[in-house]
C-alpha cells in the first residue's frame, strides 16, 4: 500500500507540522510519498525533507479542480493524504484515518463538513468558507474517491467519516 501524503505550505506553521510529521513517518508501517504544495512565495521549508519528496506550485489552493489535478496528477498512492499546518494534530489523525478506512470500509475521512456538496447552495456555501479558512484543511480518501471527482462523475454514493476539528 502506497499512500502519497500532500502537505500545503501555507504559513509558517508548516516547519513545525513538517517536525511532527517526519517524527510519525519514521514509525509507520505503509509506504509513502510525500508531495509539498506551496501556494505562496513567501513560505518555505526550513529544511526540505532529507527522505525524496516532490514540490509543486500553486498561485492560491482553493480546492479548485484544476488545481486539484495539478496535484493529483504528482501523486501516486491507493490513498492521498492533504494536511495544512493549521491543524497541528493531523500527521495524527492521518494515523488514524488510514486505519479507518481500511477497517471500515470509509471512502474518505474529513474534519471539513459538507465535503460532498450535493446542490449549489452547498457548494457555494462550502466555498465561501474555504476562502474565509482556506488552510483548515484535512482528508484522507482512497484514490478513487479524488479521480472520479476531477472527472465529475457522481460521487453521490461517496460514504464520509467527520472528525472533529482540534
Amino acid at each position: 500500500m502506497l499512500v502519497s501524503i500532500v502537505v500545503l505550505c501555507t504559513n509558517k506553521k508548516v516547519n513545525e507540522l513538517d517536525k511532527r510529521l517526519q517524527n510519525i513517518l519514521k514509525r509507520v508501517s505503509f509506504s509513502y510519498e510525500l508531495i509539498y504544495v506551496f501556494r505562496s512565495r513567501s513560505i518555505y521549508l526550513e529544511h526540505r525533507p532529507t527522505m525524496q519528496a516532490k514540490f509543486v506550485c500553486v498561485k492560491h489552493f482553493f480546492r479548485t479542480r484544476k488545481q486539484v489535478e495539478k496535484v493529483f496528477r504528482m501523486t501516486e498512492g491507493d490513498y492521498v493524504i492533504i494536511l495544512s499546518p493549521d491543524i497541528m494534530n493531523s500527521p495524527f489523525h492521518m494515523i488514524d484515518s488510514i486505519e479507518l478506512i481500511k477497517n471500515n470500509g470509509w471512502d474518505m475521512i474529513t474534519m471539513l463538513d459538507q465535503v460532498v456538496s450535493y446542490s449549489f447552495f452547498k457548494k457555494c456555501k462550502s466555498m465561501i468558507q474555504n476562502i474565509v479558512h482556506p488552510t483548515r484543511i484535512f482528508f484522507t480518501m482512497k484514490r478513487k474517491v479524488m479521480e472520479d471527482w476531477l472527472l465529475k462523475k457522481d460521487i453521490s454514493h461517496l460514504s464520509a467519516y467527520y472528525l472533529p476539528y482540534d
